[in-house]
């Protein structure tokens, strides 16, 4: 292939060859360490071991590992060359990347792949930066003027990495000292500018400015007008230049003085655009409006406050009252008039709601739902109540919490009561009963659906919550494809989900125990707390053994979750679990439908008894399939890693 191929089709940067003086084949290799062997007693294995070393060793150069170094550190600033070179340009002492390497930039396409970009790191910055270094120590950087020309370049990238790592430094050592002053880093009084303009005797205005003249001509005398993008002009700026053009030629019928405030950052300046008096005013009495003025428009002129003023502000509330930090914060901002940016900006647009006095929009939304017109289900739900309120009943030992659930499930709840109710007592659904709880939030859309006339929730045991898992999309992918697959040959197969639950402790009586694992949301009171004793507090513990043989549906949009339940509960001590246990349960499970199927698709998790790839699943999968005469079997486990099919 032809040099000018390599450039113009696979887009070749540059080629380097590695010239090697002498190359041995394999056989003179061998012969050669043959001969070395000959004085001393020296078996093949030897031999060959030696031969592969020397094979190894020619292939490996120093020039790779010099190329790897270079081409890390290219690839860590491939996205970031218009930062590093931005700052270049406003800070003197950061280098712009050097102009060689300016076509390795955009390789790592992070909107293609949908990841984050990750800002520069001034550890890792010096990181490469020092290896970078360590390469311009060899002695081969000396050796041609092609190699010196590398070595300059290599200096000034390693140069422009450790430029830009101290500047980071600086900033970070700048905002850190910003941050904990007690007071704004830039106030109105030092950072505000007023500017006098004249006004245009003849009376003639340019169309951009006639709405913010309009504005400014029906306002009174010393009356601020803040400039707003969207109300005083035809459409908003375009760029910087477009803004700075349109206030360095704005002049309207009448005198005004333009005050501009910037706080900080990338935020835009505050403008106020206020009426004066007087056509021509003498250099005192401007001064003297002036001061006034700034005082007049500190309200409209909002400040950026550092983290230690907010701080020390919801220190010393502490002291006078307990309140929820994101009602301290509202609080702080509207009495210092800070406009740093909101930590839940839609909590405390509702706060601010509340402190103008408009409680009126966020309302309980429970007493929008009446419930049922009628009192057919009065008698259920006033019973329902009464068992309620036993629970809730302060004793010695509970005090706003619950060691266990008084209720398995809603069906529990609905049969409990009814036994409870007079004899012809018309009984509710479990749905209407479930909308008589109290919702989570009864300021949220959802509470529209509940009454809240039983005082119960659902909730989780608190310790109980699960995390997510990295593998999760691909478990799930296996298990699409498995139902997939059930659902073609639901004739001739069976579908099993198998797992052993977690050990259920047994501990002294009337001290309830906590299983240690995750449960479900429990129906308990909602003035309480879900509570248990730790799960190592028990004497015993027994094992249940599932098996669901699902009710294969017609598509994959429909419940997997139905279908037949076996349960098996086995003592942990004396019938531990086993592979050949759970094969003899899931032959005994099918037997009972008569005939055994054909294919057999089981998902397990990923125990020590369930792993494909232990020899004692393997005998116990093959017991299965020779007892049941089965045409196929298909096991899959829930870790992506250890699928086996």
């Amino acid at each position: 292939m032809l040099v000018g191929d390599l450039v113009g089709t696979f887009n070749i940067k540059h080629l380097e060859f590695s010239c090697i003086k002498e190359q041995l084949t394999l056989n003179e290799m061998v012969e050669n360490a043959t001969k070395a062997a000959t004085n001393t007693a020296i078996d093949a294995f030897q031999i060959l071991m030696a031969a592969g070393r020397q094979k190894v060793s020619l292939k490996t150069s120093r020039y790779v590992l010099k190329e790897k170094v270079l081409c890390n550190a290219l690839w860590y600033i491939t996205n970031h060359h218009s930062t590093i070179n931005d700052a270049s340009m406003r800070k003197q002492a950061v280098l712009p990347i050097p102009k060689i390497y300016n076509d390795y930039d955009g390789y790592n396409d992070i909107k293609r792949k949908r990841v984050k970009s990750c800002p520069l790191s001034a550890s890792l910055l010096d990181s490469h930066a020092q290896a970078l270094y360590s390469l311009l120590m060899k002695p081969v950087v000396n050796s041609s003027p092609s190699w010196k020309q590398g070595a300059e370049d290599v200096k000034q990238l390693a140069d422009c990495l450790i430029a830009y790592r101290e500047h980071l430094l600086v900033q970070n050592e700048t905002t850190q000292a910003n941050q904990s002053k007690l007071y704004p880093v830039r106030t109105i009084d030092k950072e505000a500018t007023i500017e006098h303009r004249r006004g245009n005797l003849l009376g003639q205005i340019k169309d951009k400015y006639g709405k913010i003249n309009e504005a400014v001509f029906n306002a009174e005398v010393m009356v601020p007008v803040v400039f707003d993008e969207s109300k005083h002009l035809n459409k908003p700026f375009e760029s910087n230049t477009e803004r700075f053009r349109f206030f360095k030629d704005l002049q309207l019928k009448c005198p005004i003085d333009i005050i501009r405030f910037s706080p900080g950052g990338s935020s835009v300046s505050t403008i106020c655009i206020v009426k004066v008096s007087g056509q021509n005013r003498s250099e005192p009495e401007m001064l003297t409006q002036g001061a006034r003025l700034l005082q007049t428009v500190r309200p409209k002129l909002k400040e950026y406050h550092t983290r230690a003023q907010r701080r020390m502000f919801r220190e010393n509330l502490k002291n006078v009252a307990s309140l929820l930090p994101s009602v301290a914060n509202l609080i702080y901002q509207e009495l210092a008039l800070d406009a740093s940016a909101a930590e839940h900006p839609v909590t405390q647009e509702r706060l601010r709601l509340i402190f103008l006095g408009q409680s009126d929009l966020i309302p309980d939304l429970r007493v929008l739902n009446p419930g049922r017109p009628n009192n057919t289900f009065d008698v259920f739900f006033e019973t329902l109540s009464k068992e309620v309120e036993k629970i809730t009943i302060a004793d010695d030992r509970r005090h706003g919490t619950a060691h266990l659930s008084e209720f398995i499930s809603l069906e529990e709840l609905v049969e409990k009561t009814a036994k409870c109710c007079p004899e012809g007592t018309a009984i509710p659904s479990k749905s209407l009963v479930r909308l008589q709880f109290a919702p989570r939030n009864p300021f949220a859309k959802s509470a529209l659906n509940f009454t809240g006339k039983i005082d119960v929730q659902y909730k989780v045991q608190r310790r109980q919550l699960r995390i997510d898992h990295p593998d999760d999309h691909y478990c799930n992918a296996q298990f699409r494809y498995l139902k997939e697959m059930a659902i073609e040959m639901k004739e001739h197969c069976a579908l099993l989900f198998c797992d052993d639950k977690a050990k259920v402790s047994v501990g002294e009586p009337g001290s309830p125990v906590s299983t240690g694992v995750r449960g479900k949301k429990s129906i308990v009171p909602s003035s309480t707390t879900l509570v248990a004793l730790d799960h190592d507090m028990t004497k015993a513990s027994l094992t249940p053994s599932v098996i669901l043989k699902c009710k294969i549906p017609e598509s994959i949009d429909k419940s997997f979750v139905r279908g037949q339940v076996t349960v098996l509960v086995n003592d942990s001590v004396f019938q531990m679990s086993s592979p050949f246990r759970h094969a003899v349960s899931i032959i005994k499970a099918l037997e009972q439908d008569g005939n055994f199927p054909c294919t057999l698709l089981k998902f397990t998790d990923g125990g020590t008894d369930q792993r494909n790839t232990l020899e004692s699943v393997k005998c116990a999968s093959i017991c299965v399939f020779k007892e049941m005469n089965l045409d196929m079997m298909i096991l899959v486990i829930v870790l992506s890693t250890l699928l086996k099919g």
